[in-house]
């Protein structure tokens, strides 16, 4: 199980100074990574955003609650409204789970949660199609945000190009990294890209053009694009 916490006003120092004693009272719960009996992590932390590894629900409330107390010593406290449990065991129907007097839904199955800019959900078949799916979306909204700019003729393709790879590619990547992309998810990812750079080195496929003028104006493209690339 995993849960989503946010801590409230603190700084660096002193909620590090938190998670130092907190780790000290956890002798077991943790989660093991890989095949290594000894490296256990027990949590993924961003600024004051937290992540906590957990192998049940029991185990997920002990260290949440231990947190707490550890928090409350130093004047810190967890927002329970921001709090998410997400499992990946298979569950019949919505269940919930209390943590520190607060009731929190657990989320499983195709159900969605948005953390750090990442989609995560808890069916592990589908997760790497989603979370694609959900970072195209994005790096969509981020094209049409620039779009003004992007599509502008009257500014050179260079720096458009180098606006995009500056802009949107990033937004496209962003946590790629750690999915298991298959050639078929890369290939989606290739036309997506290619699609966008289409439109702004300004080829677009127009229904009953002569075979010889889109051959042109695609090499024309392409080889423009690939020159780009070799000035990055």
């Amino acid at each position: 199980m995993v849960l989503y916490q946010s801590a409230i006003g603190s700084t660096e120092s002193i909620l590090e100074h938190a998670m130092r004693k907190w780790k000290l009272r956890l002798p077991n719960e943790s989660l093991r990574v890989g095949q290594d009996t000894i490296t256990r992590s027990t949590n993924l932390r961003y600024a004051e955003d937290l992540m906590i590894l957990a192998t049940s629900r029991e185990e997920l409330v002990f260290m949440v609650e231990t947190l707490a107390q550890e928090f409350s010593f130093i004047g810190l406290q967890l927002t329970g409204t921001k709090t998410k449990v997400l499992t990946t065991s298979p569950l019949q129907k919505t269940s919930h789970v209390e943590i520190c007097r607060t009731v929190v839904a657990i989320l499983h199955g195709e159900t969605t949660h948005k953390y750090s800019g990442r989609k995560f959900l808890g069916d592990l078949n589908i997760r790497t199609e989603v979370e694609l799916m959900y970072r195209i979306q994005c790096a969509w909204g981020k094209f049409h945000q620039h779009k003004l700019i992007l599509l502008n003729k009257h500014v050179s393709r260079r720096l458009r190009i180098k606006l995009f790879h500056a802009t949107v590619s990033p937004t496209a990547m962003l946590g790629l990294a750690s999915l298991p992309l298959t050639q078929r998810f890369l290939h989606k990812l290739d036309v997506v890209q290619r699609r966008m750079l289409r439109s702004i080195v300004g080829w677009v496929r127009i229904p009953d053009e002569p075979w010889e003028t889109q051959l042109f104006y695609k090499i024309f493209a392409y080889t423009y694009l690939y020159l780009s690339k070799l000035e990055r």
